[in-house]
């Protein structure tokens, strides 16, 4: 008796192991280990992967093109409140944004790639030489709408760009 008992004892603790270390989050300290674990990763240029304790990774890459430049900017979301002030209330003030963008040609008639900003509204776009404009991956009439003026990408150069969101506040 003495022995079922220790033996199911043994095995109970066994059970109670294998279902937390099989439940448990996996470790995640790299892009690759968090694609791994099935995490979200976003279709930006690089990818980015998100776990759900809030870390955020960066797949390293290697340059695209020998003659490419770069797109890298902040997307700003505003307004953040109903009625403006004089002067200004810094509370209201615009507030970086994560989202999904798509480059598009200077007229905005050809998507180019899509790409996103993270959680502090930054983005790196790697683009050929060429003029480009960015705007919400979202239909034109779903809020928050994102664009930016157009830009110029020069071979080996980097732009800075603003992407402004509009939360059809008024």
């Amino acid at each position: 008796m003495k022995w079922v008992v220790t033996v199911g004892g043994a095995l109970l603790i066994i059970g109670i192991g294998a279902v937390y270390y099989f439940d448990s989050d996996p470790v995640v300290s790299s892009f690759a280990e968090c694609e791994a674990a099935g995490y979200p990763v976003g279709e930006s240029y690089p990818r980015q992967c998100w776990t759900p304790d809030g870390k955020h990774f960066v797949e390293d890459v290697e340059p695209v093109g020998e003659f490419w430049g770069t797109a890298v900017g902040t997307v700003m979301l505003g307004p953040t409140c109903p009625v403006e002030r004089d002067p200004p209330d810094p509370e209201c003030a615009d507030k970086p944004y994560q989202t999904q963008l798509v480059v598009t040609s200077a007229d905005g008639s050809k998507i180019i790639k899509e790409s996103g900003s993270d959680a502090s509204g930054k983005f790196y776009i790697e683009l050929p030489p060429g003029e480009y404009a960015l705007r919400s991956a979202a239909a034109g009439n779903i809020l928050p709408y994102c664009q930016s003026p157009t830009f110029t990408i020069h071979a080996n150069g980097s732009t800075e760009v603003t992407v402004s969101c509009d939360t059809g506040i008024r």
